[in-house]
């Protein structure tokens, strides 16, 4: 569809926020609304200086990228669904209605490591917290402050998003337990007891650190 020569041009622009402040992508590239330029299409381009093909602006050829993120394209962030302006892959998503005002567009990051964190009283924690991709798998072991008269116990793990226990599951020798991480983020909880008190119903640790693959 070409626009009429007859009717104004109107352009807006759309700025890009990368979220990662790598500056390896345009900030800003624009569109045109309305009919208006001589062999100028409703499209977007790198600049207002051309309606020719090669001054058309198809997508990001360089993605953005973020420490334990996936890129997964440019919104406008709505209260609802948001409204998509590039794929995942970095193209121009071809539904877009090019919007009737300038715009900003905000990088959309899906986590691919996911935060764990650890809350024990008078636990030696180590690190405290770490990050681990998805399915890999958790190590939990450690020790007490008060040393060998006490063992640390797991009260449990959950996503940390949502109240969802993670099945713990102990080494033959009890000595530590371990989980597959799921898509979230997740907090443990454990607490120190005196040697041979501890409930038979519990998972017992002797050291404590954070750990896995």
């Amino acid at each position: 569809v070409k626009y009429h020569p007859a009717a104004t041009a109107s352009w807006i622009t759309v700025t890009v926020s990368d979220g990662d402040g790598s500056g390896s992508i345009p900030t800003q590239f624009y569109c045109q609304t309305t009919y208006g330029l001589t062999d100028c299409e409703r499209r977007c381009y790198k600049s207002m200086d051309s309606c020719a093909d090669e001054n058309v602006f198809g997508g990001l050829t360089t993605l953005p990228s973020r420490s334990g993120h996936l890129y997964g394209g440019h919104v406008i962030p709505t209260t609802g669904d948001d409204e998509v302006v590039l794929n995942p892959d970095g193209t121009l998503y071809n539904n877009w209605e090019i919007a009737p005002t300038d715009v900003t567009i905000t990088a959309k990051w899906n986590k691919t490591d996911y935060d764990l964190a650890v809350d024990c009283d008078n636990c030696a924690t180590g690190t405290g917290a770490s990050q681990y991709q998805r399915n890999s798998t958790v190590i939990l072991d450690g020790y007490c402050v008060a040393g060998e008269s006490q063992r640390v116990v797991w009260s449990g793990c959950s996503y940390s998003t949502r109240t969802v226990s993670i099945d713990l599951v102990s080494n033959q020798d009890g000595t530590n337990v371990r989980f597959a991480m799921p898509g979230a983020d997740v907090e443990c909880t454990a607490y120190c007891v005196t040697v041979d008190t501890s409930p038979d119903d519990v998972l017992e640790l002797r050291p404590f650190t954070l750990g896995g693959n």
